[in-house]
């Protein structure tokens, strides 16, 4: 982020400073992760409540708190009625400054694997800022913003839902140029109440998507395909299917279940091998492959950049154990289809086919 003083930072979030004035030049959640020149925002959760750890935050280099009640603590704090709400107001006035296009990614499943997919093709041309790990909440999505600078030329953000309204919401700060979906399933249906609700919500990214945007589709996915009924932005779909603007050909699997394929991207054609396990791992790539075409990436470096991927922790780590075992550690926060696939890749493992 830029530079910025607490006394320009509280009118921003509708709140007041206490203390001295003083300049911050990033932004930490966790007391632990705080640098030098640091915000600390004590928010509040469920489990914890970061004004217990304010003392630490200054001990580690903070420069100012965000809090939302004063404490006889160090100096200085921004004082807000809602911690969690400032940050994403922060981000939002932030953003207004970024020359960056913001390229927002959902989904039912494969949002973070096609988030670093992303970032490794867009990263062929462009100095590229991506959300670490699943960053893709109200909290996650605001510090993925929050870390860009000057030199962010494409700022690619995951943003995850829990309702109707929540993927919107996170598209007013954010303000995406660029609309992904991956595909629009089941998972989580506990939270959204119905399948319906879940189509409504993953269509808020593109809905969102200004004209002269681009929306990037799933055309295997005939609910995602629909999606382009919905917004004024281009659209670019990949997928299996031979309707697509983006397509995989000709799959096969080495002896450690890597995927290779011949990519069509309109009258252009290469080679692509995929460094992470999982036929399902495809879907993510050429979606990846179809934001980077679109906006200028030759296929040629798209293939180039992918060779190298890899993608965020626990996403289908493979190592050998001590005792010679082949593990596949597909072990986050996954949903069934997420796990169907994994187990599929084990089967595949060691079985070469094409």
């Amino acid at each position: 982020m830029r530079t910025r003083r607490l006394s320009d930072v509280a009118p921003t979030v509708g709140g007041r400073l206490a203390g001295a004035d003083a300049e911050i030049s990033s932004v930490a959640v966790d007391s632990r992760s705080v640098l030098p020149g640091s915000l600390f925002v004590a928010r509040v959760g469920d489990h914890s409540d970061g004004h217990a750890f304010l003392e630490d935050a200054f001990t580690n280099g903070a420069a100012g708190a965000l809090v939302q009640r004063e404490l006889s603590a160090p100096e200085p704090l921004v004082v807000v009625r809602d911690t969690g709400r400032a940050l994403l107001d922060l981000a939002a006035d932030e953003r207004t400054s970024l020359a960056a296009r913001v390229i927002g990614i959902t989904g039912s499943t494969g949002k973070t694997c096609t988030k670093d997919f992303t970032a490794a093709v867009l990263g062929a041309r462009f100095e590229v800022r991506a959300s670490p790990a699943s960053f893709n909440n109200e909290v996650g999505m605001p510090l993925t913003i929050l870390g860009a600078d000057d030199r962010t030329e494409m700022l690619i953000c995951e943003m995850g839902s829990r309702g109707v309204g929540h993927i919107a919401m996170l598209c007013e700060v954010a303000r995406p140029d660029v609309g992904i979906v991956t595909n629009v399933g089941v998972a989580h249906l506990e939270l959204f109440g119905s399948r319906d609700h879940i189509v409504q919500a993953k269509a808020e990214l593109v809905e969102a998507l200004p004209d002269q945007g681009l929306a990037v589709l799933n055309g295997d996915d005939p609910v995602v395909r629909d999606y382009a009924r919905r917004t004024g932005a281009r659209t670019v779909s990949y997928g299996m299917s031979s309707d697509v603007d983006v397509g995989a050909r000709d799959v096969e699997l080495d002896a450690e279940a890597r995927a290779s394929f011949t990519l069509v991207a309109g009258s252009d054609s290469e080679r692509v091998e995929l460094a992470v396990p999982g036929e399902h791992m495809v879907p993510n790539a050429l979606a990846a492959i179809a934001c980077g075409w679109a906006l200028g990436v030759s296929v040629g470096e798209c293939a180039a950049a992918l060779k190298g991927a890899h993608v965020s922790a626990w996403r289908m780590e493979t190592f050998n154990s001590p005792d010679g075992l082949r593990v596949i550690n597909d072990a986050y926060n996954a949903n069934r289809t997420s796990m169907a696939a994994a187990v599929q890749t084990a089967r595949n493992h060691g079985s070469k086919r094409g």
